[in-house]
């Protein structure tokens, strides 16, 4: 920042100069002089629609006019109000923004934003018009998501239908509620979000230090001059993000089907250049000779080792194959069922620490990304999901199951469908809470360094992709009386399809709901209500993992103290006459149990729910099984945005930069809130 400031000293000091040349100065000999085309003087355009943003020709005034306007409102909406002062925020980060983009035509930033013509935009007549009604629009944007948010908070599934009257008589007052589905009315951020929000003074005091000034205050005036204030960024900060928080949210409930995709590409072909490639989805199991690897990623072992690797490697591939047969239900799903038994496998054997621990899943891998013999194998023409193969590389012994391809138009139509969708959010809220502006009102003063050492992405919180569901949410299975488990309803026979519900929307970050996986895995259930084997088969298929179902409360106390997570089916006694499954979440350091129990009804007949505390006596004596799961992932390795600093892949196995599934969308997403929020 302090050469850019040094730069633009530079710039000004030469402009004096060559001003002063040839008038203070003495004459020049006849043989030195040089001539000077004349320059034309910078203009201003005329002032011009009193309604819209080029009411005022130029907006620009001395630091005195700022501060005496900096408390005058110039736009608003719903009671929200933006001030002065606030707008010197948008629009300088909008001056930032787009200053520190790739696109090919900026303005001279030496010069006064109100002189030149911007090209961008035939309804506006300087490049300060054209970035005052992005930093209007942002911001009509951000209050517009965030009233949204508070009025009509996220969609919840057609089959939930709670009984609202139980619901208060039940649930009123309980911690619970916290979690419980559907019972907000608005948007609330999740604990992560939350926490973040409220660390934003903070977080922004730390970002002044890192830049080199003194306080926020001061980090404020150099991005947007002397109209602004640290209370400015902060109020900033804090709406964008929650406005960032609610599309986020929203996002999640954005799934087009394969013949959405379809449709948007018929219509909109012409937006698909073809430029995105093919890519494959695949399992991986790595087998390396004597279990060692150089640091590069490759091996020296000797002939012997070789052999005997390949052997491990094809005796896995038996197991595995027997493995699959043994699955109970499997005649169901058999596609299902191999893809989920190899994910075992590879959770438990693969010396890839890059995708062990998500069952050797790499997804949307493009052509060329993979070390070679990987790469041809996985892009042979004739690919078929299920394929399998032992191939051999410079890393060991690759076990590799095919698990879909996706040809590069369905990428493109699909990243233009969701934009398509996003931008409509926006649009909406929009139209549904308009914006007031005064144009007349609006001045706009000078930043200490046009903003461009911050833009509004830096202050966006990170979006990590695997924080969705950073808590157990709550599902009760009475609220969804309609619904169909098998032959049975899901509210009298549902407590295991719920309760795995809870377990995978947590474990996997995707709203995985009990009629979902109903209607999904309705044959585990029989007149008793679920098969036992259903925690068994099917976390694999969803995307996490069992570690064992154990006998043992002393496992299950232990696997709690670790971080994770138990299901435990109670036999007649405390919490049910018949039998009842229970997610078991954390074990309390006085030793008391915090559940989910997905029985609408127990909340009032177990007084411990008041307290969301439940002693050993009211879990273990009544206890047929615990299912321990493995910790819930929250990065992969080998991603190089979530795995930053982790040992990922094998050098050698990959010739580029490696992003998971959730970085991915994430990513997009981010990019489609900040193209998109300010028209």
């Amino acid at each position: 920042m302090r050469n850019q400031l040094a730069a633009l000293l530079l710039c000004v000091l030469l402009a004096m100069g060559l001003t002063a040349c040839g008038s203070d100065g003495p004459e020049p000999h006849a043989e030195t002089a040089e001539t000077t085309e004349a320059t034309i003087p910078a203009t201003v355009p005329a002032d011009g629609n009193p309604e819209d943003v080029t009411c005022r020709g130029s907006y620009s005034a001395d630091d005195d006019a700022i501060a005496a306007a900096a408390d005058i409102v110039v736009a608003s909406m719903e009671g929200a109000n933006l001030t002065n002062s606030q707008l010197q925020i948008y629009y300088w980060l909008e001056v930032a923004d787009h200053r520190m983009s790739d696109h090919p035509q900026q303005p001279d930033y030496s010069r006064s934003l109100d002189t030149q013509t911007c090209p961008l935009d035939t309804g506006v007549n300087s490049w300060q018009q054209y970035f005052l009604d992005r930093a209007l629009t942002a911001w009509h944007a951000h209050q517009a998501l965030v009233l949204m948010s508070e009025a009509e908070g996220v969609p919840t599934e057609e089959a939930y239908k709670p009984d609202l009257e139980k619901h208060a008589e039940y649930m009123t007052g309980m911690p619970a509620t916290t979690y419980l589905y559907g019972w907000e009315k608005s948007y609330s951020p999740n604990r992560l979000h939350q926490a973040y929000l409220d660390s934003v003074p903070d977080l922004l005091n730390t970002l002044a230090s890192d830049n080199g000034f003194a306080d926020n205050d001061a980090q404020a005036r150099a991005i947007a001059g002397a109209g602004a204030s640290g209370r400015d960024l902060i109020s900033y900060t804090h709406t964008a993000n929650l406005a960032y928080m609610y599309f986020t949210e929203m996002g999640y409930h954005f799934e087009p089907t394969a013949e959405d995709i379809e449709a948007w590409y018929r219509e909109n072909s012409a937006l698909c250049p073809g430029a995105a490639e093919k890519t494959v989805d695949i399992r991986h199991i790595l087998m390396i000779p004597d279990g060692v690897c150089a640091a590069d990623g490759t091996v020296t072992a000797g002939d012997d080792a070789w052999n005997a690797c390949l052997e491990q490697a094809e005796e896995l591939v038996t197991q595995w194959q027997t493995a699959v047969k043994k699955t109970r239900f499997a005649k169901y799903i058999p596609d299902q069922v191999a893809e989920a038994r190899f994910s075992e496998f590879a959770k438990k054997n693969s010396q890839d620490p890059g995708s062990s621990l998500i069952g050797g899943l790499y997804a949307n891998i493009r052509q060329g990304q993979l070390a070679p013999e990987l790469d041809a194998w996985c892009f042979e023409d004739a690919r078929q999901y299920g394929d399998s193969a032992v191939i051999r590389s410079s890393a060991g012994y690759h076990i590799l199951f095919f698990a879909g391809s996706t040809e590069g138009w369905q990428t493109e139509a699909e990243a233009g469908l969701l934009a398509r969708m996003y931008t409509d959010l926006v649009t909406d809220a929009m139209a549904r809470y308009p914006m007031d502006a005064d144009y007349s009102l609006i001045r706009l003063g000078q930043a200490e360094d046009n903003g461009s050492f911050v833009t509004a992405s830096d202050l966006l919180y990170p979006d990590v992709a695997h924080e969705r569901f950073p808590d157990m949410p709550l599902y009760l299975q009475q609220d969804y009386p309609e619904a169909m488990y098998g032959d049975y309803k899901l509210s009298s026979h549902g407590c295991g399809i719920t309760t795995l519900a809870m377990l995978a929307s947590y474990m996997t970050d995707q709203e995985l709901t009990p009629p979902e996986l109903a209607a999904r895995y309705g044959y585990y259930c029989g007149v008793r209500g679920t098969e036992i084997v259903l925690f068994d088969n099917t976390p694999a298929e969803m995307g996490f993992h069992l570690v064992k179902r154990s006998y043992n409360w002393e496992e299950m106390d232990a696997a709690l103290k670790n971080g994770q997570v138990v299901v435990s089916l109670q036999t007649a006694g405390y919490w049910t006459r018949g039998g009842h499954y229970l997610a078991m979440i954390a074990l309390n350091e006085d030793g008391r149990y915090v559940v989910r129990d997905s029985n609408l009804y127990n909340y009032k007949r177990i007084s411990a729910h008041e307290g969301d505390s439940h002693t050993r006596g009211s879990i273990s004596p009544a206890s047929q099984y615990y299912w321990i799961y493995e910790k819930k992932v929250t990065s992969i390795p080998t991603c190089t945005r979530c795995g930053s600093g982790q040992t990922g892949a094998p050098e050698i196995l990959f010739r580029s930069a490696y992003h998971c599934e959730k970085c991915l969308a994430a990513m997009n997403r981010r990019g489609n809130f900040l193209t998109g929020i300010s028209g």
